[in-house]
């Protein structure tokens, strides 16, 4: 029984199987590996079905615990469409593609330290100050639809500054358990990546690539 390798030379064969090569990537780039855990997570707790069966409806829940796992799932969260604020949408793409990027290049960075347990510590700051600095970016790119959003909450509620909307809404202490939690799985990661490929300076990613 063939093993999905081409063994029998050039041209014959089927070579090996996509989930093996998808294997072999993320083995040889560790910051590649670092990401995959963040892009799924973002996928599986941070779409539309969790935003409007979770997210929202737990916001505002008596339950401390629910309004928690709101506040977390909310710093990953992402929609389809733009529902009427193309700004804040688009800062939602945004903030996920920025914390992918920052994640790679301080990660890949990382690479160079030989101390796992250094190493360990060093990811899971690297995931947080990556999201900080997507946070940032989601801000930034939302604010034009700030007026607009507060305006639809009723007449009470004034529109921020910009310098107010850049301070408010602090990640609560949901969110820094997320992240402390993902910095974990994301350092785990990264520590296979970096043991399936032999060692470090057997990666395909020496100077951080």
């Amino acid at each position: 029984m063939s093993d999905g390798y081409n063994d029998a030379g050039p041209g014959e064969g089927y070579g090996p199987s996509p989930a093996t090569r998808a294997r072999h990537e993320l083995y040889g780039r560790p910051a590649l590996a670092a990401v995959a855990v963040e892009v799924a997570v973002v996928v599986v707790f941070g779409n539309q079905w969790m935003l409007d069966h979770v997210i929202v409806p737990w916001n505002s829940s008596a339950d401390i615990a629910k309004r928690s796992v709101s506040d977390a799932l909310g710093a990953v969260s992402w929609t389809l469409t733009p529902h009427g604020y193309p700004w804040l949408w688009l800062g939602s793409i945004v903030r996920a593609l920025v914390w992918f990027g920052l994640t790679y290049l301080l990660v890949r960075r990382l690479l160079a330290l030989r101390d796992a347990v250094g190493r360990t510590v060093a990811v899971i700051g690297a995931v947080f100050l990556a999201q900080l600095g997507a946070l940032i970016a989601d801000r930034l790119v939302g604010y034009p639809n700030v007026s607009k959003l507060y305006g639809g909450l009723g007449a009470m509620n004034s529109p921020p500054s910009f310098g107010d909307w850049m301070l408010s809404g602090a990640v609560g202490t949901g969110g820094v358990l997320l992240f402390a939690l993902l910095g974990l799985v994301v350092a785990g990661a990264v520590t296979s990546a970096v043991s399936g490929s032999g060692t470090l300076g057997a990666t395909r990613e020496p100077d951080g690539r």
